[in-house]
């Protein structure tokens, strides 16, 4: 049997002035400033976006409904060149007054609307050694360091890997070479056209040879890599839940390859700490909870079911949840 469901997020700041509403293909979306009462009498205006699913799964409604969301607000990040801090979402039954409505609700954003992604279980092996602080290193390995911590505080592994694998290409040895045929396999010293000598960096060979000859990689794994690097940085890979998920099959190998590289030229054994291993596995977004709520409140559907702790304050802050409902 079919159920009508709304999916809902409330985020700071407010903008909205006028309340909008959007129908297309049977679909409603509202997005409006509401007023949030928090329990302990603390009230805050925040921007409110609901869309209304019809269906028979809950978790379908989820879905689909936050991927709608996730186009409002990209629109709306849009025109106001800043983001959303999304402190609560919801999915649940529509029902009238005093009824008992089934919910989902999260304390901030889902996964399908979640660009910050958790890695857990990946084992570190890590050991402080002191001569290295002063150690005279070159330019590119300092480079190279900061693009590796750079890419160890990112939101997620697509940022990881532009970070990492820039890295990489920082500890690259320049290979310089005339252009490239990549049909019949021959170099084209002069331009056929103005005879201009074509000498000048090779790009893609430079980070090849490196990661074949100096850090010992296959062919085929750099054919693999490259591609890939090539999909995140040319745009075919999407910022979202499916792109960050593919890109953490690959991030966490090209972490391993850069932190090779800098050891090799710091003089420390690959072998040796700092070492992180492959096996792990990452989550985006907040977790949700499963509840059961009875509707005695008339703005009901405006008012979230769980607050950040920063929310008295309006800081933002996600440090702990504070669950407000009450079970009847």
């Amino acid at each position: 049997m079919k159920q009508i469901y709304f999916v809902q997020i409330w985020a700071f700041p407010a903008i909205v002035k006028k309340g909008w509403r959007i129908e297309t293909d049977d679909r409603l979306s509202i997005i409006k400033n509401v007023t949030v009462k928090h329990p302990a009498g603390k009230e805050a205006e925040c921007t409110f976006v609901q869309t209304k699913f019809t269906g028979e799964e809950i978790n379908q409604a989820l879905q689909e409904g936050t991927l709608i969301i996730q186009k409002i607000l990209a629109r709306l990040s849009f025109m106001r060149l800043d983001g959303f801090d999304i402190f609560s979402t919801r999915v649940v039954e529509d029902k009238p007054r005093g009824g008992r409505v089934k919910c989902i609700v999260f304390p901030g954003p889902p996964s399908f609307l979640s660009d910050k992604e958790f890695k857990i279980g990946f084992e570190k092996e890590i050991k402080l050694d002191f001569n290295y602080i002063d150690k005279e290193v070159s330019i590119d390995t300092e480079r190279a360091i900061n693009w590796l911590i750079k890419g160890i505080s990112a939101q997620n592994s697509l940022e990881q890997v532009i970070y990492w694998w820039t890295g990489l290409e920082t500890l690259a040895p320049e290979v310089k070479g005339s252009w490239h045929c990549t049909k019949c396999d021959s170099d084209v010293k002069t331009c056929p056209v103005c005879e201009f000598e074509t000498e000048g960096p090779r790009t893609v060979v430079t980070i090849k040879n490196y990661l074949i000859n100096n850090i010992g990689i296959t062919k085929s794994e750099f054919n693999l890599l490259y591609r890939f690097r090539c999909g995140v940085i040319h745009g075919n890979v999407n910022m979202d839940i499916t792109g960050i998920t593919t890109a953490s099959k690959h991030a966490m190998w090209i972490h391993k390859l850069l932190l090779d590289g800098i050891k090799i030229n710091l003089g420390i054994p690959r072998t040796d700490p700092p070492i992180v291993s492959d096996e792990g596995y990452s989550m985006q977004g907040s977790p949700g909870l499963i509840l059961e709520e009875k509707i005695e409140k008339e703005d009901y559907y405006e008012q979230p079911s769980v607050y950040p702790e920063g929310f008295l304050g309006i800081t933002g802050s996600k440090h702990r949840i504070v669950i407000s409902t009450k079970q009847n």
